[in-house]
């Protein structure tokens, strides 16, 4: 599982057949993963980031350049915070791949293609352009970030299959474009959390009816208006949120509208918040609720209150909010969150994606995620979390306090993020990397990938041959078990090694940085120059090798213990 790494130069950077980890630092860069399981990390520039065949993890969060999938169940991020403007473009290629990019402040461009498969397509913050979503039954998400709201043109074409759109957007923005949506009861579906976006609204009057929404007809095409506060309202102004191109209003059934007739006709069943096998719209109240779906795609929102929240079978969107919610997603394919996407304020959640391949979002607070079975994503960027993998091949990432990660089962993909982080593999061939803070990464077993980033790291291989790097700071680098490649990156290093380690090969062992060997007490060893490089040779045949070093440079202090 080799780790490459870039400079601040541009620069191509190529993987193999394996699983690679390849981060482009600064520059111009090419990042290209080949066969197998890759990570890829831009940096600063502008940068072509493609994963090629197999699931891959891309991320870079300069919001500029190319990021492309390749076949496979691909996982494609960017979180832009500064104010610098940029042009993205993502393709995800074939296969089920999940996107989602943000922009924190400022605004930018961006188009996102989904691809085949069944895609998970999310944008948020003030990013124009264009979302196509490709055949497959696909979620495409926009919304506000906390900081950036949406000011400019966004069009989206949904593609063959039974897709939904999610408008997570409150009044003021320019009108969204939906291409080609399908009307009728097995087309295609908007999807809209009413609790947040509407004022005075009681959960049960037929909005149309309540004068919050209205369609118009124009020419061609079809106008959703919104007034956020309804016919009692006191602003009496409707805004032009979607237009659907080329639809007939007649034709929209509740099954299109968030399960509201816009003839403000009879109320959905799920008003009532009684399950069926079918599609339901199951809403929780302002206090503790316990909400179960059944079969068939379900969207539940809990609204405040700690509540229990479980989506059944099926391929379910279920989302609590305040509070301390636990959310299951059961069978299916199921998109679990903790809080709505614009929640300052929230609970200490439990998520449970259950079987299938599920995307987890704990939100605000200290939460705790469960993959379950399948290969699954995992992302908890705020507060202090505990992330598990579970079963299957998982992509797990934590955020700006500690988090506690261990991918468990299957060839997983983890990052801490910022915050001082306990990152774990498991089980199988994982993707590890520390981010920023002082964190630790132990591979554990399988042949992993290490990588500390910035921080004073500690970076442990485990079992078997891993690759291991510090990353920038003062590192503890062990391989532990195996024989294992190894570099400390910049800063002060400590290369640890033991009897029976294995042979592990040092990249990078500099002096003049202050790196050193240590050895466990007790351990008998001899250092003889081997060609170019220096080898320390123990009683029990664990060797460590420090690659193009001369044993004469080595001043007195750089090996210690034994």
């Amino acid at each position: 599982m080799p780790y490459i790494s870039g400079t601040d130069a541009g620069e191509t950077l190529v993987g193999g057949d394996d699983a690679d980890q390849i981060l482009g630092l600064g520059g111009d860069d090419s990042l290209v993963g080949g066969a197998g399981n890759d990570q890829l990390t831009g940096g600063p520039g502008v940068d072509t980031l493609l994963g090629g065949e197999g699931d891959d993890r891309l991320r870079d969060d300069d919001l500029s350049g190319q990021m492309l999938g390749g076949p496979g169940f691909d996982i494609i991020t960017s979180s832009q915070s500064s104010t610098t403007s940029g042009s993205l473009f993502i393709d995800g290629g074939d296969g089920i791949d999940v996107v989602s990019i943000s922009r924190r402040s400022g605004s930018g461009m961006a188009t996102i293609l989904g691809g085949t498969g069944s895609d998970d397509l999310r944008r948020y913050g003030d990013l124009g352009g264009l979302v196509d979503a490709g055949a497959g039954d696909d979620v495409v998400v926009v919304g506000d970030s906390q900081a950036s709201r949406l000011r400019q043109m966004v069009t989206i074409t949904l593609g063959e299959g039974a897709d939904r759109f999610r408008y997570d957007l409150p009044v003021g923005h320019p009108a969204i474009t939906v291409t080609d949506f399908t009307p009728g009861d097995a087309g295609d579906r908007l999807l809209i959390d009413l609790s947040i976006w509407l004022s005075g609204w009681d959960g049960q009057q037929n909005p149309f009816a309540a004068g919050f929404f209205q369609l118009v007809q124009s020419g061609g095409d079809t106008i959703l208006r919104m007034d956020y506060d309804g016919a009692a309202g006191a602003s009496g102004v409707f805004t032009d949120i979607i237009r659907l191109q080329n639809v007939e209003a007649g034709t929209l059934t509740a099954f299109n509208l968030f399960d509201w007739a816009s003839s403000g006709a009879v109320p959905p069943p799920a008003a009532g918040n009684t399950p069926t096998e079918g599609t339901d719209e199951l809403r929780g109240s302002n206090g503790p609720d316990s909400i179960g779906g059944l079969g068939g795609y379900d969207l539940i929102t809990g609204g405040a209150g700690a509540d229990t929240l479980d989506g059944g079978a099926g391929n379910d969107d279920v989302q609590g909010d305040e509070g301390s919610d636990n959310i299951l997603g059961g069978a299916g394919d199921d998109y679990l969150y903790g809080d709505t996407p614009y929640a300052t304020i929230g609970g200490h959640d439990t998520l449970f994606g259950g079987d299938g391949r599920d995307s987890l979002d704990g939100g605000v607070g200290d939460d705790q995620l469960f993959g379950g079975a399948g290969d699954d994503k995992i992302i908890d960027t705020a507060g202090s979390n505990y992330l598990r993998g579970d079963d299957g091949n998982d992509s797990i990432a934590g955020g700006a306090g500690f988090d506690d990660i261990n991918g468990n089962m299957g060839a997983d993909t983890a990052s801490g993020g910022l915050g001082q982080d306990w990152v774990v593999g498991g089980k199988d061939n994982d993707l590890l990397s520390g981010d920023a803070g002082n964190d630790l990464v132990y591979g554990n077993l399988g042949a992993d990938t290490c990588e500390g980033g910035d921080g004073n790291d500690i970076v442990r291989g485990g079992q078997d041959n891993d690759s291991l790097s510090g990353g920038s700071g003062d590192d503890y680098v062990s391989g532990d078990k195996g024989d294992d490649t190894v570099a400390g990156g910049a800063g002060a290093d400590i290369f640890h090694t033991f009897g029976d380690a294995g042979i592990d090969r040092v990249l990078d062992f500099n002096l003049a940085q202050g790196d050193r060997v240590q050895v466990d007490p007790g351990t008998q060893y001899t250092v003889t120059q081997v060609g170019a490089d220096t080898v320390i040779s123990m009683t029990g045949g664990g060797q460590m090798v420090l690659v193009g070093v001369s044993m004469g440079s080595l001043t007195p202090g750089w090996i210690f213990g034994g």
